[in-house]
């Protein structure tokens, strides 16, 4: 009891205040509790919220791949019917090539048909038109010997009677001879008027060979008594193959002479005479050996002339068919026949605003709209060529003007397809600038000076196109007279191709992704419609103007696909007379143009330095006319080719067979101290390649179907200036084509030199 007082006891206040501080603590401590239970609870609640949105995405993600495997298998089954249908696609065109080709075959089948039976029903005329003559031969053979016996009878008769009798026999005669000369195979032959080798005259002694396959010497040529025509009487080199062939009887000759009805024609041993048509001799052998010499031409009958005369006349028909499709060609390919037929039948007394109104009445499309004032225009209004010359303005301000007279300058003519076009709805617009037109010469500079044209830009279904209706009306003659010559080349031409010759002051109007500078204009080979109609394409040289320095020689190469027909010329032009010279000198056969592989290369040397201008042209290789100029080079030569030489001349045949020169390049063959020359030539479709003089045949190498080889040698004696290489393509024909000539340089005139 005592201890327990001694301890001092803490006074009561300050007992409260503990216990008040660990309630509070505890109170706190549960707060928090509470507080992290709610946070536990609510982060609970966002977790099972994650979890749902993941269920969610991966759900979505599921659906999302099936999705994609469903899009996967559509589109490989996608693929599939493409692919099918491509199949499809290809195998239904060749079916339609397979059925266009027979389509085709049948066509032409019942058109060789067609031209069999009017073949045939020609000869049957012909036929019966030579048995009427032969009938009316016969019966005046008749009465020319029953008049000549009357004669012989009535000698003592009246003189009156007499002279009636000689006329009747004159009158007979005469007929006689005009029939013969009618029938004969050189009046069939001008009027059909085919060049053939001429038929040479058989000699006697020179050897030959017939259809038959035999050979001998010639020992008569002439008419015979047992029948008509010229007949050639042969001893052969060995006995009659066919002693019992009953033609051959007819005749051969018996014993030691050819002795035929009584008659004896010329001698030679037994069973080597023989007798046949002029026409069924083939050849003419040289004198000991086999070798074709020269072909023999003549008509084999009177059917053989009517077939000519035939077939000359199909061939006229055909070159008119192909110059009308030619001039026709494109307006119709354009679609633009009906369109131009209708410009150039629009009324002329009308006024500009009638005119349009016109037009529009009869179409609303722009193209169509734009090609009828191009047309109207090209053929109605003339260019002013002497106002050109003289420095005028050819009326060009004043529209009224132009429409009344019908006559103007270039500008006059941009002007007035912009206000047509604009009165017929179009958005169109005048553009000046330089152009290489008339009296540009390849190399010339535009650089500081005024601007020499004017054509027009129109704008169709939204996109601008270029025209130049000038150009397009024809251009200046040799006389500087305006040639009116409508060239559709120039309506809507493209831009890549308008720019060779345009060059507009605005570069906009080049409408071109990247327009070209001035510089770049002015070297720019110029490339005609005739370039592009062809489908050639620029390989070698791309500018105008050309410098060659030590080789002395510049070999000019196109793309040629469509395998066109080139042609080149060289002139060598007037040293002193500056870049606007017009005075020039052709260098003959100084250039060789040859095409293989789908490229033609021009192979020009130059025999000493100077200035030149090439000159090219091409045509169709299934057209006819006249080439066309398409190119022009201006080329410097620094350094002439030390081994110059000239090119033979090739004839258009070698062109239109695509034929390839391997030797000899050198247009002058020199001949002497029995020298062989080597020929190697391409020649496709060629069935015999001879060289004359001498009718020397090449051979057919056997690697090469096309190309023909041999050596030749020549005596100075058997050339005189020329020597050529013919070929021929049918052997059922006996024309030859001729394909190249050489001139011939003689050992004895170098000497003389």
């Amino acid at each position: 009891m005592g201890s327990a007082s001694s301890v001092p006891s803490s006074p009561s206040g300050s007992n409260r205040v503990e216990t008040g501080s660990d309630r509070r603590e505890e109170t706190s401590l549960g707060e928090e509790n509470v507080i992290l239970k709610a946070e536990v609870a609510r982060l609970k609640i966002k977790v099972s919220n994650l979890h749902d949105e993941a269920n969610e995405l991966r759900s979505t993600a599921k659906s999302q791949a099936d999705a994609t495997r469903d899009a996967r298998a559509d589109r490989k089954k996608l693929r599939a019917e493409v692919q099918r249908l491509r199949n499809d696609l290809r195998q239904a065109s060749a079916k339609t090539k397979t059925v266009a080709e027979k389509i085709q075959k049948e066509a032409e089948k019942i058109e060789l048909e067609q031209e069999i039976r009017e073949l045939n029903s020609e000869l049957d005329a012909g036929k019966e038109e030579r048995e009427r003559l032969e009938s009316r031969l016969a019966s005046s053979v008749g009465e020319v010997k029953t008049l000549k016996k009357a004669l012989e009878k009535s000698r003592e008769g009246s003189p009156t009677e007499m002279e009636i009798l000689r006329d009747k026999v004159a009158s007979l005669e005469e007929t006689l001879r005009t029939y013969e000369q009618i029938t004969s195979p050189g009046h069939m032959a001008t009027k059909a008027r085919i060049e053939f080798f001429p038929v040479p005259r058989y000699e006697v002694g020179a050897r030959v060979a017939t259809k038959l396959g035999y050979r001998g010497v010639v020992r008569f040529c002439g008419e015979v008594k047992f029948a008509t025509g010229i007949w050639v009487g042969l001893e052969l080199d060995s006995a009659h193959r066919h002693a019992d062939d009953l033609s051959l009887q007819r005749r051969r000759s018996s014993f030691r002479t050819s002795r035929v009805q009584g008659v004896t024609y010329f001698d030679c041993d037994e069973d080597r005479g023989l007798f046949v048509r002029a026409e069924d001799v083939i050849v003419v052998l040289r004198n000991g050996d086999d070798g074709v010499r020269r072909k023999v031409t003549s008509f084999k009958s009177f059917r053989s002339i009517v077939l000519l005369q035939v077939l000359f006349r199909r061939f006229l028909k055909r070159k008119r068919l192909e110059r009308q499709r030619r001039n026709q060609l494109r307006a119709t390919d354009c679609g633009y026949k009906e369109l131009d037929d209708y410009a150039l039948s629009a009324p002329t007394t009308i006024s500009l605003a009638a005119l349009a109104d016109h037009f529009k009445r009869h179409t609303t499309n722009e193209r169509s709209l734009a090609r009828l004032v191009f047309r109207w225009i090209t053929a109605n209004i003339e260019y002013d060529a002497v106002a050109y010359f003289s420095g005028g303005s050819g009326n060009d301000d004043d529209l009224d003007v132009i429409y009344r007279t019908r006559k103007s300058i270039c500008s006059g003519f941009a002007r007035l397809f912009k206000a047509l076009a604009q009165a017929v709805g179009l958005e169109a617009h005048s553009i000046r600038g330089y152009s290489k037109g008339y009296g540009y010469r390849a190399g010339d500079t535009f650089k500081g000076k005024q601007p020499s044209h004017a054509w027009n830009s129109v704008k169709i279904d939204g996109h601008w196109h270029l025209v130049d209706v000038t150009w397009a009306s024809g251009h200046i003659g040799d006389k500087c007279e305006f040639v009116r010559r409508f060239n559709d080349y120039y309506f809507l031409t493209p831009p890549s191709q308008f720019v060779l010759d345009h060059y507009p002051i605005d570069d906009d109007w080049q409408l071109l992704s990247e327009p070209i500078r001035l510089n770049q204009f002015e070297l720019m080979l110029t490339l005609g419609e005739s370039f592009f109609e062809n489908r050639l394409e620029v390989v070698s040289h791309p500018n105008a103007v050309v410098d060659v320095d030590r080789s002395g020689q510049v070999d000019v190469v196109f793309g040629n696909r469509e395998n066109a027909m080139l042609l080149a010329r060289l002139y060598r032009l007037d040293a002193g007379s500056g870049t606007d010279a017009k005075s020039r000198v052709e260098v003959s056969h100084g250039v060789l143009v040859q095409t293989r592989d789908s490229r033609t290369t021009c192979v020009v040397p130059f025999p000493k330095a100077g200035r030149y201008e090439l000159r090219l042209y091409v045509k169709g290789r299934t057209m006819s006319g006249n080439f066309s100029h398409f190119a022009t080079y201006k080329i410097t030569c620094h350094n002439a080719k030390r081994t110059y030489r000239t090119f033979p001349e090739i004839y258009s045949e070698f062109q239109k067979i695509s034929g390839y020169l391997h030797s000899p390049l050198s247009g002058a063959l020199r001949l002497g101290d029995g020298k062989a020359v080597g020929f190697r030539v391409d020649v496709p479709g060629a069935v015999q390649v001879v060289v004359q003089p001498g009718w020397n045949a090449l051979k057919r190498e056997k690697t090469d179907e096309f190309t023909w080889t041999g050596e030749v040698t020549f005596g100075e004696d058997e050339v005189e200036d020329y020597v050529s290489v013919f070929a021929q393509f049918d052997e059922d024909s006996n024309r030859y084509s001729g394909l190249l000539k050489y001139r011939v340089e003689k050992k004895s005139a170098r000497l003389g030199r």
